[in-house]
């Protein structure tokens, strides 16, 4: 099981921002019954949109994606994530 020593609430915004992360967590205020899409990118900026349906129908219960990643795309670049849904980024 990998181990983290930090987490950070990344914000969605328009824009991308560069983050360096090891992995995701995505986390959720009440039942979550979504498609999440974010964009992803490593070092050259070679990038991924992790794209998947999240059903729970308890609020808390995380999700966590090893990644290793350098950038996170704003909703300009075709993120999406509901507003009762947080992530944070590991490192």
């Amino acid at each position: 099981m990998d181990t983290y020593r930090s987490v950070e609430e990344v914000t969605v915004g328009t824009g991308n921002q560069s983050k360096q992360f090891r992995g995701l967590m995505f986390t959720s205020t009440q039942d979550v019954d979504a498609r999440i899409q974010l964009g992803i990118a490593d070092g050259t900026q070679a990038g991924v949109t992790l794209d998947f349906h999240w059903k729970s129908e308890t609020t808390n219960t995380p999700v966590i994606i090893p990644v290793a990643c350098s950038a996170i795309a704003g909703t300009n670049h075709g993120s999406s994530i509901p507003s009762n849904v947080k992530v944070y980024g590991l490192r």
